[in-house]
C-alpha cells in the first residue's frame, strides 16, 4: 500500500521535482510529527500509523500538516505541491482531491482551507526559485511611472499571446508595472524558438531584439552563454506549463495573458 501511495503522489509531483525539492531540505521529517495544526493534536496511535504509510511521501514531497478532517476516521494531509490528500487512520485508504460537505442543503468545499495553505507554501518556493534566477539574467521593462508592482514573465518568441501582452508594454508601464521577461521556449531545446530567444538575449540591445522578434522581424542568429536553460528548468519546476506565465512578487503564478487593467486588478494596484 505504501507503495502505491508513493506512486500516485510521485505522479501529482511530476511536473515540480525542483521546487518541491527546494521545499524537501527546509522541512523536518515525518516522523519529528510536526504535522497537527494547533488545536487538532493527533493521538499517538494515529500518528504511528500515518507516520508508517505517509513516509515515502513525504521524502518525495514533504508534508505541511496533517489534521482530522469533517469526515470521521478520515485525515486531511496537506502536501507542499498544492494538492491535498485524505487517508483512513490505518492508511489503507486514501483519496486525492476535495472533500466537500452538505450544508443547509448547499455543497460546501471542505478542502478550501487546506489547499490554501499549500498553495501559500508553495508560492514562497516559487517567490524564492524565481529570485534565484538573478534579476541580472532577464530582460526588464521598467514602469514609465512610479514602480507599483514587478512581475516576471515567462515568454516565448513564437507565441501569439505573447506577442500581444508585448504590444501592450507601455500600458502595462504606464499602469506601474514593471515587467521581467524569463526565456520559456515551449518547443524545447533545440527548436527554433529557442535559438531565436537566444539570440534575443546574446544581443547587444536584447529589448531591441525582442521588441523584433515579437513583431514577427527577423534577427542574425546569435550565442553566447546564455540563462535560456536555467530559466526553461526554473519553469518547469514552479509549475510554467504555457506562455506567457506571469509570476508575481509573493510567488502566485497567473497563467495566461491578462490585458494592462486586469493584471493591475489582479496585483491590486487598480
Amino acid at each position: 500500500m505504501k507503495k502505491v501511495i508513493l506512486v500516485v503522489v510521485l505522479g501529482l509531483l511530476a511536473a515540480m521535482p525542483f521546487a518541491s525539492q527546494m521545499l524537501l531540505e527546509n522541512s523536518s521529517p515525518v516522523a519529528d510529527s510536526n504535522w497537527s495544526d494547533a488545536g487538532h493534536d493527533l493521538s499517538s496511535e494515529v500518528t504511528e500509523s500515518l507516520s508508517a504509510i505517509l513516509a515515502p511521501v513525504h521524502e518525495q514531497v514533504p508534508i505541511l500538516s496533517v489534521r482530522p478532517s469533517a469526515m470521521s476516521g478520515v485525515y486531511e494531509v496537506i502536501l507542499s505541491n498544492e494538492q491535498v490528500l485524505y487517508v483512513n487512520a490505518a492508511g489503507s485508504h486514501f483519496v486525492v482531491g476535495d472533500l466537500f460537505g452538505l450544508e443547509e442543503d448547499y455543497l460546501v468545499n471542505l478542502s478550501t482551507e487546506a489547499k490554501d495553505i499549500a498553495r501559500s507554501a508553495f508560492n514562497e518556493v516559487r517567490k524564492e526559485a524565481v529570485a534565484g534566477m538573478g534579476v541580472e539574467t532577464l530582460m526588464i521593462y521598467p514602469a514609465s511611472i512610479e514602480t507599483a508592482a514587478v512581475v516576471t514573465i515567462f515568454t516565448d518568441i513564437d507565441c501569439a499571446y505573447c506577442r500581444k501582452l508585448h504590444a501592450e508594454m507601455a500600458d502595462y508601464g504606464a499602469l506601474g508595472i514593471e515587467i521581467r521577461y524569463a526565456a520559456y521556449p515551449r518547443a524545447g531545446r533545440g527548436s527554433q524558438a529557442y535559438d531565436d530567444i537566444i539570440t534575443a538575449w546574446c544581443s547587444d540591445d536584447p529589448n531591441g531584439a525582442m521588441d523584433l522578434f515579437m513583431r514577427l522581424k527577423s534577427v542574425p542568429p546569435l550565442t553566447c552563454d546564455h540563462p535560456v536553460d536555467d530559466h526553461l528548468d526554473v519553469g518547469d519546476a514552479i509549475g510554467v506549463t504555457g506562455t506567457p506565465a506571469i509570476v508575481a512578487e509573493d510567488g502566485t503564478l497567473l497563467p495566461g495573458y491578462l490585458s494592462p487593467n486586469d493584471l493591475a486588478y489582479q496585483l491590486g494596484i487598480l
